[in-house]
């Protein structure tokens, strides 16, 4: 492998293109401007980061260590644009998703870029398709949305194992400045990691404000107004993209909150109505028997009442997520209808959009309020015996001594 080196931006790295405001006219396409690029979310995390500057400084140690990474683009970050956020993790605890706070990722003022060079033999096929097609590719990422570009020819397939590298790369060097990286697929059990949706990049040798995204079939043709070097593609897809994709990884990972703490609470109300089931058919036990399994009823009881409460906290966690999913939600329609990339996203977001919008929560809030009614009416049926007893041990006390001091 050639030697690394830490590659300076170009004259035109500090050019910045304007964003698309209104359709403009589409250049020529130049004779060698055909590559495609990949997108996903995969964010940096930790549970506290240190300062930007610390950050930074890590990231670039260990993308310079790993020998897999060819090139690093010099690139200014300022501090004061970094930020972080609150996201959900779909491998975490019970307790971490009801509340939602445990994890931080964080978001670069400006993509890191980068070379990746890896020799076809030593990339790991996707689903054991052998169509890996290229050595290099370029990634750019800003903490939390990836791109990866590779050159293609014109008349090649569409390659499914295409930049897959890039994902062990950069959890490997999170890893290595101390953080990890979080991909956040369109579903749990979804392995691909990128978004559904591949781009065919079309560098035009033109200069206007109208990158274009048009649909083609299961692609989308990318018209992309920026200078014919492959770092800077890479750079200036993610920059193109930057607003919507950041939008787009917050809705899915409110998405995934929202049908996870479903999923639980569906689950612990099978779990109740169990137990409501147990507690009726020790009614018609024998009085033997039901002392004997007295001990039991109480740790069900209080299970139940465990229960109870978590759902309580479910239905207000899920009626929270969903009032921000949906703002979200619209933040991500007025993005890329105006900027008119829907095409990428549209996809990813079918699964998620018909679950949400379709969300029905009555059959377990009607579970609940029948079990928490059954355990007042339990509660108060106790109560009421045990002042009765109470009462009636009073009175018998009382007369006792009447007769004594009688």
């Amino acid at each position: 492998m050639a030697d690394r080196k830490t590659q300076q931006p170009s004259a035109s790295a500090g050019r910045e293109l304007t964003r698309r405001q209104e359709k403009g006219v589409v250049g020529k396409h130049a004779p060698d401007g055909l590559h495609l690029a990949r997108f996903g979310t995969f964010m940096l995390i930790a549970r506290k980061f240190p300062q930007p500057e610390t950050v930074m400084s890590r990231l670039k140690d260990a993308l310079e260590a790993d020998y897999r990474i060819a090139e690093v683009v010099s690139t200014e970050f300022e501090s004061k644009r970094m930020g972080t956020r609150r996201i959900y993790r779909h491998d975490a605890s019970q307790p971490s998703f009801l509340s939602g706070n445990e994890i931080k990722a964080l978001q670069f003022s400006e993509p890191i870029v980068f070379k990746v060079q890896v020799p076809r033999k030593n990339q790991k096929p996707f689903r054991g398709h052998l169509d890996i097609p290229s050595d290099d590719y370029w990634v750019a990422w800003d903490g939390i949305t990836m791109i990866v570009t590779w050159p293609h020819q014109k008349g090649e397939s569409f390659p499914r194992s295409g930049g897959h590298i890039a994902i062990d790369i950069l959890s490997d060097v999170a890893n290595t400045a101390g953080f990890e990286l979080y991909a956040q697929p369109c579903s749990p059990n979804c392995t691909n990691g990128f978004a559904h949706t591949t781009m065919v990049v079309h560098v035009c040798d033109e200069v206007t404000d109208a990158n274009e995204y048009k649909k083609n079939g299961s692609f989308v043709d990318v018209h992309l107004h920026a200078p014919n070097e492959p770092n800077e593609i890479a750079k200036s897809i993610a920059n193109d993209l930057r607003y919507e994709a950041e939008i787009f990884a917050e809705y899915k990972n409110q998405a995934r909150r929202i049908r996870e703490i479903e999923e639980s609470a569906r689950s612990m109300t099978e779990e109740l109505l169990s137990l409501n089931i147990l507690s009726i058919q020790r009614i018609h036990l024998p009085w033997w028997r039901r002392v004997v399994t007295w001990r039991d009823k109480r740790t069900q009881r209080r299970r139940a009442s465990q229960l109870i409460a978590l759902l309580w906290l479910s239905f207000a966690q899920i009626e929270a997520s969903k009032r921000d999913w949906s703002e979200l939600h619209r933040r991500l329609e007025d993005a890329v209808n105006r900027y008119e990339t829907g095409s990428l996203f549209e996809r990813d977001r079918l699964d998620d959009d018909g679950a949400i919008q379709s969300l029905d929560l009555s059959f377990i809030k009607a579970a609940v309020e029948q079990s928490a009614a059954r355990q007042d009416t339990y509660d108060m049926a106790s109560k009421t015996a045990l002042g009765a007893a109470a009462a009636l041990i009073g009175a018998i006390a009382g007369a006792i001594a009447t007769t004594l001091a009688g």
